[in-house]
């Protein structure tokens, strides 16, 4: 253990729609942890499926866990309610599919006692397969690489900087009142939450070890590159609107760009060229444009909120 007076009780907040097969795992992590002082707080977004119902019943039971259980209102939603009735100095959201090594929340706490003023710390992770047998590090994904500053969330966002909402202990305190997500997002709700601690400016540190898994298997929501590139977009329009003129059209080009490169890669020339031509007509028209674009090249537009076609 690291020798320190420091201390500070930890929410973990672990909301679960349908995931019970992970579930157990999840929570096991958090009891291996060497730092005792944390509070479990599983939210049952709606479970459908009789064997994760069971199996948060029985964590429940057991009194391993404290559970809330309401509708699927969509992981926002379960993760606010985790986090109102939480009643710890630091948070730790948790997947219900992911892992976090022993160590992490007694490195993070000592973090926050080193440095006094420290808002969030986060370290790096790395990716493994559903069975866990295999674990290994994206390239170019290193965390300790950003400078987090607005624009590294703006720009660099799932390019050269990821940062898996499990890899981070927040202090509590930085939301106030306020709940940390956007509820009127079924996905990107992570990157608006980072964009915001950005433009407050919160102190975000870095420690440079992989204490945190993110677990890859079919379900996953990001999988689905169609749909994720509609919630990107998305995302960025409601980010694009709280930029000043000369940074929002920095933001709309990369916006153009970054679709091309991540989502569309077979149709990034012309997608940019059309984007990069209406430059100065405003972002309404830009992601008129990137919905147009999309709607005709894969005729899926259910992801799209209405007034977003609207001009």
């Amino acid at each position: 253990m690291i020798s320190r007076s420091y201390t500070g009780k930890i929410s973990v907040i672990i909301p679960c729609y349908n995931q019970g097969k992970f579930l157990a795992d999840a929570v096991r992590s958090v009891e291996m942890q060497t730092y005792h002082t944390y509070e479990i707080i599983v939210v049952d977004d709606g479970s459908t499926d009789q064997y994760t119902i069971d199996c948060i019943d029985a964590l429940a039971a057991a009194g391993r866990v404290i559970l809330l259980r309401d509708s699927n209102e969509g992981l926002s939603v379960a993760r606010n309610r985790g986090f109102t009735r939480s009643i710890g100095d630091f948070v730790q959201f948790l997947d219900s599919d992911d892992l976090l090594h022993p160590q992490k929340f007694e490195k993070q706490i000592d973090h926050f006692y080193k440095i006094s003023d420290l808002d969030v710390s986060i370290v790096d992770f790395q990716l493994t397969d559903a069975t866990m047998t295999h674990f290994y590090k994206s390239s170019g994904t290193d965390i300790v690489l950003f400078n987090d500053t607005l624009r590294d969330f703006l720009f660099r966002w799932e390019r050269s900087l990821c940062i898996p909402i499990h890899c981070a202990l927040f202090r509590r305190q930085i939301w106030g009142d306020q709940s940390p997500f956007l509820v009127d997002f079924q996905a990107k709700e992570d990157w608006l939450m980072w964009i915001d601690l950005a433009r407050k400016g919160v102190k975000i540190g870095t420690i440079p070890e992989n204490l945190a898994y993110y677990r890859q298997h079919g379900s996953n929501m990001c999988l689905d590159t169609v749909a994720m590139a509609g919630h990107y977009v998305t995302a960025a329009f409601r980010i694009a609107q709280e930029l000043d003129p000369q940074l929002r059209r920095e933001f709309i080009a990369h916006v153009s760009g970054h679709l091309g490169d991540a989502y569309f890669d077979k149709q990034k020339r012309d997608l940019v060229a059309q984007f990069e031509s209406g430059q100065n007509y405003g972002i309404r028209w830009f992601l008129f444009k990137i919905a147009g674009r999309i709607r005709r090249m894969f005729k899926r537009v259910a992801f799209f909120p209405s007034w977003f076609f609207c001009v």
